[in-house]
C-alpha cells in the first residue's frame, strides 16, 4: 500500500505586534495521521507577506523531503503526489 503524505501551512505575519515577528505553524500527516508538526516564532522581521511566505514554504518542503527519507528508509512506498495546502 502506497501512503499519502500531506502538509498544511500557516503563515501568520505580525504575530507579536512589539517586533514585528511573525509565526509559522506546519503539521505533516501520513494518510490523514499526524505525524510531525512544527510551530516557531521567526527569527527575522519580514515587511511584506511576500516574503514571509516564501520563508515558511521553504521550511515545510525542506521538512517535506526530510520525512521523505525517513519513510523511504522505512521501507514505506510513497504516492509520488505530495499535498501542501495552506494560506500561503
Amino acid at each position: 500500500m502506497k501512503v499519502i503524505q500531506t502538509v498544511f501551512v500557516d503563515a501568520n505575519l505580525y504575530h507579536d505586534l512589539v517586533t514585528g515577528r511573525g509565526v509559522t505553524g506546519i503539521i505533516h500527516l501520513v494518510n490523514q495521521t499526524t505525524v510531525n508538526w512544527y510551530t516557531k516564532h521567526q527569527p527575522t522581521v519580514e515587511t511584506a507577506t511576500y516574503g514571509f511566505v516564501f520563508v515558511v514554504a521553504r521550511t515545510a518542503i525542506e521538512q517535506v523531503i526530510k520525512l521523505r527519507l525517513t519513510l523511504l528508509c522505512l521501507e514505506i512506498s510513497i504516492k509520488t503526489l505530495k499535498y501542501l495546502f495552506g494560506d500561503l
